[in-house]
């Protein structure tokens, strides 16, 4: 059942004061280069630069969806229960557009408003946050408008300016009432160019900042220009599906079979540059410890864990800058694929080198690349560029049915 949200403020008061804000940005240019802007879909959008986003758009029949994502939100955590935004929505949502957002970067959060309050699906236990009001906190009102923008525009240009450099409480002061003003006709949709006048003694461009106003429909005498995103008519059946495993708990669900899975044989790689290089450093270090070395290290398409250990099994700090993900792209063969663990044994004289392209190896250690069972989307990604001939038999435990639908056991692949 759909959840109410009356701590988000009314949508067009939403609309006003966020729409200030990239306006603000548009004016101070290249100095604030974040995503604050009015989209080429009529969308209002709002980036910080560091991952977090949403985005406002109007849709047909006077009402709104907001969406976006927030590093604090819970929604998307693969440690908890998985959310599925959209379980409790209504018909009218615009499927193709929210769509379009999700191909940009998951979702955390969804709100629509139906012409008379806000409301969002139900979320399980577990989840207390989503970040949402870090993203409508700062345009409640014309206070919260005034404090974020008013902040803006001084930690961007008056704190840079000469005649700034002596400037007291007072003359900061009045600079906010300033931005105050500002806000208050933003509130009542009636901002003109004499509004922004205070503004040019700084490096602002007012013209700029009236476009978006204007296109917004935030300057006097207008209206958003942007024509509403068409609504739907069903919710998609797929937006109904439960998830019943979590990142977390798929990717611990394919662990134990690839640990047990055999490896298939294969010709060792030719010998790269990248070999040489790892493995010349490898004896120089065998040979400053013990008399031998052994080099291991596990990678998924960005990351990597690595460990090195002495002749005695002792644990040795990792040297920075080994070709790791040098060597793995160049020993990748076109229907082979690319290896997930490595191990070089090294002495002063010779090296040994073992490679997995099929299974987790015991002598591969506890973690795969950043730990935590198998990491499902870099194992997918590298089987989808292998030839299929090249894929080990447990790879449908990476097809995204796994989590809707889990084995009871994944070592037998159940008849569908």
């Amino acid at each position: 059942m759909a959840r109410t949200a009356d701590r988000l403020p009314h949508p067009e008061t939403l609309w006003s004061f966020a729409a200030a804000k990239a306006a603000v940005a548009a004016g101070m240019g290249s100095f604030w280069p974040e995503g604050r802007r009015i989209a080429e879909d009529g969308s209002l959008v709002l980036e910080d630069g560091g991952g977090n986003w949403c985005r406002l758009v109007r849709v047909e029949g006077g009402r709104f969806l907001l969406v976006g994502w927030d590093r604090s939100g819970e929604t998307t955590n693969p440690y908890r229960t998985p959310t599925n935004l959209f379980a409790d929505a209504p018909a009218w949502l615009p499927w193709e557009w929210i769509g379009r957002a999700e191909e940009r970067s998951a979702l955390g959060f969804a709100y629509w408003w139906d012409g008379r309050e806000w409301a969002r699906s139900d979320y399980p236990g577990d989840v207390k946050e989503d970040g949402v009001g870090y993203h409508t906190g700062p345009y409640r009102d014309a206070a919260s408008a005034t404090e974020g923008i008013g902040g803006l525009l001084e930690d961007g240009h008056l704190t840079e300016l000469e005649e700034w450099e002596d400037a007291g409480q007072e003359e900061f002061d009045a600079f906010r009432a300033r931005v105050g003003e500002l806000m208050e006709a933003v509130g009542h949709r009636a901002v003109t160019g004499a509004d922004l006048g205070f503004l040019s003694d700084i490096p602002f461009d007012a013209d700029a900042a009236m476009s978006v106003l204007r296109r917004a429909g935030v300057a006097a005498g207008t209206s958003p220009e942007a024509v509403p995103v068409p609504a739907g008519t069903e919710v998609p059946a797929e937006r109904l599906r439960v998830r019943r495993l979590s990142d977390r708990e798929w990717c611990l669900l394919v662990e134990p079979v690839m640990r047990a899975c055999r490896e298939r044989e294969r010709p060792a790689p030719p010998e790269t540059g990248p070999l040489r290089e790892l493995s010349d450093a490898l004896r120089a270090l065998a040979a400053d410890h013990g008399g031998a070395v052994t080099y291991t290290v596990s990678m998924g398409e960005w990351s990597a864990s690595p460990s090195l250990a002495a002749a005695d099994g002792s644990r040795l700090d990792v040297p920075p800058g080994l070709p790791d993900f040098t060597l793995r792209r160049a020993e990748a063969h076109p229907e082979h694929g690319r290896w997930f663990f490595l191990r070089v044994r090294a002495t002063p004289e010779a090296v040994e080198v073992d490679r997995a392209y099929d299974h987790w190896p015991e002598w591969a250690g506890e973690h795969f690349a950043i730990g935590g069972g198998v990491p499902v989307g870099d194992v997918a990604a590298e089987m989808e560029r292998r030839d299929p001939r090249w894929r080990p038999d447990w790879v449908w435990l990476l097809d995204e049915e796994v989590v809707y639908d889990p084995p009871a056991d994944p070592f037998a692949r159940p008849e569908r």
